[in-house]
């Protein structure tokens, strides 16, 4: 699902989370970057 593609992503490098996240749209963004801030942490 989604929590599969944000962790490869994470696994890859932070700042492609943020490339990608604003491809996936805004409802996508709020979702990815709210798990971005816990994984990050």
């Amino acid at each position: 699902g989604d929590n599969t593609y944000i962790e490869n992503c994470i696994v890859e490098s932070r700042d492609t989370i943020r490339a990608n996240t604003r491809h996936i749209g805004e409802n996508g963004v709020k979702v990815v970057v709210e798990k971005n801030e816990r994984y990050a942490l």
